[in-house]
């Protein structure tokens, strides 16, 4: 059955590689912060090179945001002197409890959004991209229009909507 399709299947395999080896392509590795995401770029990143490649972008998508730029430690810190200053009337104490364990989550979120730039800021020296750009994790899954440009909107500077505006 598949007599006659090998000069089909080569002719297609060298226009690939022609464009592949064109100097108006461009390799932009997408990955997560995420430590096996981030070492399967490092790889893909190496195997171009292998092959006279260079990536020209670094997309990082679903990093978690910097709230801010307190000190993990402070926030964690605040969060134990405001509950322990709620006392002893109930309702201020549950309000203290409440606020504490807002600024215990403070502190978690930003501890894991510092850790993924500084993994994936080592990895972006190894990749040895020119641009770097990160797109946050959104609210929902990327699988409509409307979703596409909220990710464009955080990789270029877009303005109006996907319908022409």
């Amino acid at each position: 059955a598949f007599e006659g399709m090998e000069d089909g299947f080569r002719t297609r395999a060298a226009g690939v590689q022609d464009l592949l080896d064109d100097p108006g392509t461009a390799f932009v590795l997408v990955t997560s912060p995420r430590l096996e995401s981030v070492e399967e770029a490092v790889y893909f990143s190496d195997e171009l090179e292998r092959h006279d490649h260079s990536v020209d972008a670094l997309v990082v998508n679903r990093v978690h945001p910097l709230f801010g730029d307190a000190n993990t430690d402070g926030l964690r810190t605040r969060a134990e002197t405001i509950e322990a200053r709620g006392g002893d009337d109930p309702q201020r104490k549950s309000a203290a409890v409440r606020l504490a364990a807002l600024y215990s989550n403070l502190a978690d979120l930003s501890s894991l959004a510092r850790f993924e730039r500084e993994q994936v800021a080592g990895a972006a020296e190894r990749v040895r991209s020119t641009a770097v750009a990160y797109v946050p994790l959104l609210p929902r899954d990327v699988c409509d229009f409307d979703s596409l440009h909220e990710v464009c909107g955080h990789l270029f500077d877009v303005k109006g909507s996907h319908d022409g505006q």
